[in-house]
């Protein structure tokens, strides 16, 4: 069973603020944030996060 989980801004931040974003990697070893999120993190996100483009479904 795969472990994904896919990362709003807030909780990228409040792990960062803390300072333990690699708790998301030792639980969901697998992480993926959008291309519209990775900017607003404003910070490097680590090579273990994904950032994904993705589309409206509604409106294609």
């Amino acid at each position: 069973m795969l472990n994904i989980v896919i990362s709003d801004i807030s909780c990228l931040i409040l792990f960062c603020k803390i300072n333990h974003l690699e708790i998301l990697f030792y639980v969901y070893q697998n992480v993926v944030t959008t291309s519209k999120i990775a900017p607003e993190f404003n910070e490097i996100l680590p090579s273990w996060i994904k950032i994904v483009s993705v589309k409206d479904k509604k409106n294609t």
